[in-house]
């Protein structure tokens, strides 16, 4: 095999790769990020003789000292010997790392792809990252050795969002090859051999030994990797489509919950929660909101103080602890105001024609009591321990917390809904209707109808 040929088996697993993902939607920019060393110079060397249009984009970390100085001027020279655009950030990544409580690896990482981001917003284009399949086995035996699921096992995504990955099905041996090929002059980071990085013992210690056990260590991780994704992207749409068929007016329904598979169950809490704020609670955590859906009861605290709450038959998230307060109003006016904005407006009314009225004004006499049950003592008010309810014509008395769960109002409601009430006795809920102590009947002489202000009325058209 020639030189020539020698690149050629490379070069096109890098198209092939691109054009399964359909990485290059258009000819808009690229921005790369470009390091200097072996993997981002062979990303950027390729996608510009592929005639797309690149920018490259560096970071100088304040780090390493001279050999960052080093790294920074071959970046420079090597793309103003192919004509190719350059921008470069000078940061104190550990100055930053230290202001922000985060580790050096993680705050770089986060100023790098917010400085690719930044200069990919402004010509509207596409991130590129130089990762490999030998940087994506190394993420695989990491996330093994913390303790993963199947989302772990796909390692590195090809594409997220607007960054694209060509270089993911190439080894680093291969791109290695290529550089020396084209003779480019990457660099390297010394920082690469020091022992004390995971990733440094995973790449130079156990990586190698896997490949004495199967040389094609590498391309069994790719096989892996395609797999996972293809069954968690199935996953994922069952947990999608069951997450919509629980949800409830503010919350999910239990029920729905405790009918899905565990593995659906689980994504649908991922994508419940993610939904709410970008989270990703601990296995320890998952399992306690499992037990919480299990047993009908329970709350978990997770990251952002974001809670998964399960009452009953209802589920909801809120983010911060709701104190519980009680209110009440004496019904001494026909307007009262509430502490949250909304108004009760009492009209009184005297009956005329009972029959009619009950017949042709259903909605009227739901939203009415009789004026004879209210005394000066009236309130209105939230619910309280120990309230029982008995509607108007049927016959049952209920506690309140069961007349909630069956109407599946949310646990984080209930304290909001408005209560006529004398003394211990309930003679109207809102959204409920009058109870038998307090309903319209035949001998109603004058009546009370009641109606609810929201705190932002909608505007009129």
């Amino acid at each position: 095999m020639n030189r020539s040929n020698s690149v050629e088996p490379i070069v096109l697993k890098v198209k092939q790769t691109m054009q399964k993902y359909q990485m290059i939607v258009d000819a808009k920019q690229i921005v790369v990020g470009f390091s200097g060393g072996a993997d981002s110079m062979m990303l950027l060397h390729l996608l510009h003789q592929m005639q797309l249009p690149v920018l490259a984009a560096h970071v100088h970390h304040g780090l390493r000292g001279e050999e960052a100085d080093r790294d920074e001027k071959a970046a420079a020279l090597f793309c103003e010997k192919f004509g190719i655009p350059l921008e470069i950030l000078h940061t104190d990544v550990q100055k930053r790392a230290n202001q922000l409580g985060i580790g050096i690896e993680e705050c770089g990482r986060e100023v790098r792809y917010s400085f690719f981001k930044e200069l990919a917003d402004q010509q509207g284009g596409q991130i590129a990252t130089a990762h490999t399949l030998s940087d994506v086995c190394e993420t695989v035996l990491l996330h093994i050795t913390r303790g993963t699921g199947l989302k772990g096992l796909c390692g590195i995504p090809p594409m997220r969002d607007n960054i694209i990955r060509p270089l993911i099905g190439i080894t680093r041996d291969e791109v290695e090859e290529y550089c020396k090929y084209f003779q480019l002059p990457y660099v390297t980071d010394s920082t690469n051999f020091e022992k004390h990085y995971t990733r440094n013992r995973l790449r130079l210690d156990v990586v190698p030994t896997l490949k004495q056990i199967n040389p094609l260590f590498e391309e069994s991780v790719l096989h892996l990797t395609q797999q996972c994704r293809d069954d968690i992207d199935y996953l994922e749409q069952q947990a999608a489509d069951a997450l919509a068929k629980a949800r409830v007016k503010d919350g999910y329904c239990t029920d729905i919950f405790l009918q899905m598979p565990k593995a659906i169950r689980s994504r649908a809490i991922f994508l419940a929660l993610k939904q709410m704020k970008d989270i990703t609670p601990s296995y320890v955590q998952m399992e306690q909101i499992h037990k919480a859906i299990e047993v009908r009861n329970g709350s978990v605290t997770l990251a952002g103080s974001v809670q998964f709450c399960v009452e009953g038959n209802f589920i909801f998230l809120r983010i911060g602890k709701i104190d519980k307060f009680q209110w009440e109003f004496l019904v001494n006016s026909t307007k009262i105001s509430l502490k949250d904005g909304r108004k009760i407006h009492l009209k009184h009314e005297i009956v005329n024609n009972y029959k009619n009225d009950i017949n042709f004004k259903k909605l009227l006499f739901h939203n009415s009591v009789d004026y004879g049950t209210i005394s000066d003592n009236a309130t209105f008010r939230n619910r309280r321990e120990g309230d029982l309810f008995r509607p108007a014509g049927r016959g049952v008395t209920k506690s309140l917390k069961k007349l909630f769960n069956e109407a599946k109002i949310p646990p984080s409601k209930r304290d909001d809904i408005i209560i006529l009430a004398d003394g211990d006795r309930i003679l109207w809920i809102e959204g409920f209707g009058p109870s038998e102590f307090g309903c319209v009947t035949s001998k109603t002489k004058e009546l009370v109808s009641i109606d609810i202000e929201s705190a932002n009325p909608e505007p009129s058209n």
